[in-house]
């Protein structure tokens, strides 16, 4: 390697590193006052500045005070964690995560092969949206899967799980923004300068950097995979006390082992599993109300099951595991409210599902519909530009595919309005305008 690449290689990761820093690293959408913004963990604040205080200590020591080994620990310890940074914004910070994976959910929900998009071709007719079939909404949710083997079973077969448990999954990449790439790229460029001798790379400095990044994975891959391997222990020791009748010991054991592996908390079955339990302990519990509304929902007695969601969702002290469960209990009464063909009843519903989960993506759906069939255009407009915001956060291009429909939509209810006499190229004008937007939806 000559002196003017090696020089190139290492501007271009000062460049990188300090532009990261104003980039987006990770970001969910959220809203307020009707406005769609960006939401970041705040693990992304301490990734920023941890980034760029160690690429400006590098710069310093290798070119300032000739510290090479230093800068070459250094540089490999911030390439190191920079790799766990989904584990950071995934499963250390268990409520991004758990927002992320619903939202995720809801994604896959509307674009899979049964999902709402191939429902709607399959149940349409032309001029007609009165017969689209809106499918149900996932009834469980959770942002990793526990283990189901002992930590010594591990083998490369189990690559994919440990890769979840890192955080590395299609809903980090869904939601994961060029600021990380370029902070990784501007380290690995700073640590191949820091390797590197008058343009030449020394074999002991590669090889005092490669020893610094492998042990400080292994260090930390120890320390992260710990967590979910207690929390099946917990598990496993909760079904034991259940199976004796402990009932107040099993819930003890699933709350230490959604202490010890936050994600869990969120788990629908966990959840499920604390109201079940609370609820024969007799016990007052948002836990064990949403067990007793899930009980009156299966039983058909969803008037009863629909008070005591709504109250949750009122009660500002729900916890936020709870509140998602009674959420999605809404969004699903709401869904089958709309294939009634109630859809006064069916707005009302979305809009109290929208105020606790603003950027819905299935209950912003399901709202479009509405308006189409009420022949709503301002309402209908508004519901798809949010969409549009919305999914401006998320990265797979299958989104385009939900824009689309959405654009469908409105130039469904632009043909099947009453045209304007006077202005019937006005009429045209629009019809085309819709047309162009639904061939290429924009991102």
């Amino acid at each position: 390697m000559n002196r003017l690449l090696s020089w190139a290689i290492f501007l271009a990761g000062i460049g990188l590193v300090a532009l990261s820093g104003t980039q987006l690293w990770f970001a969910l959408p959220t809203a307020s006052h009707g406005e769609v913004l960006a939401e970041t963990p705040a693990a992304v604040s301490l990734f920023k500045f941890g980034v760029i205080f160690i690429g400006f200590s590098v710069v310093v020591g290798l070119k300032v005070f000739r510290l090479r080994r230093t800068s070459i620990v250094l540089s490999s310890l911030a390439l190191a964690g920079l790799l766990f940074f989904p584990y950071f914004v995934m499963l250390w910070d268990d409520s991004t995560g758990a927002r992320a994976a619903w939202l995720q959910m809801q994604h896959e929900n509307l674009t899979w092969l049964g999902g709402d998009l191939s429902t709607s071709f399959e149940y349409r007719e032309t001029g007609k949206e009165l017969r689209t079939y809106v499918v149900d909404t996932p009834r469980a949710m959770r942002i990793v899967p526990l283990p189901k083997w002992s930590i010594l079973q591990i083998e490369p077969s189990k690559f994919w799980e440990l890769l979840e448990w890192l955080g590395y999954g299609n809903t980090f990449c869904q939601f994961m923004r060029r600021g990380w790439v370029m902070a990784f790229v501007g380290i690995s460029c700073l640590w191949i300068a820091t390797v590197s001798i008058k343009g030449r790379v020394r074999s002991r400095a590669v090889s005092l950097g490669l020893k610094t990044l492998g042990a400080s994975l292994l260090t930390g891959c120890v320390i992260v995979l710990t967590p979910p391997f207690l929390a099946a222990e917990s598990i496993q020791a909760a079904r034991q006390s259940t199976a004796r009748g402990e009932y107040a010991n099993a819930v003890s054991e699933l709350e230490a082992a959604a202490v010890a592996y936050p994600p869990l908390a969120h788990d629908t079955h966990l959840v499920a599993q604390v109201g079940l339990l609370e609820s024969h302990l007799k016990r007052e519990t948002h836990s064990a109300a949403l067990y007793q509304a899930n009980l009156l929902e299966r039983s058909g007695r969803y008037a009863q099951a629909s008070e005591i969601y709504e109250r949750m969702l009122g009660d500002t002290e729900t916890r936020e595991n709870v509140r998602r469960g009674a959420c999605r209990a809404v969004l699903r009464s709401a869904v089958h409210t709309l294939n009634s063909g109630a859809n006064a009843a069916a707005a009302r519903e979305l809009q109290l599902v929208l105020a606790n989960e603003p950027a819905n993506l299935k209950a912003l759906y399901c709202l479009q519909l509405v308006h189409l069939r009420q022949g709503n255009s301002q309402k209908l407009n508004e519901s798809v530009e949010r969409l549009h915001e919305t999914y401006s956060f998320f990265q797979f291009a299958n989104k385009k595919i939900v824009l689309a429909e959405a654009e469908r939509q409105r130039l469904q209810l632009a043909l099947n309005q009453e045209p304007d006499r006077e202005q019937p190229e006005g009429n045209a004008a629009i019809v085309e305008q819709h047309l162009q937007r639904v061939r290429r939806p924009k991102k």
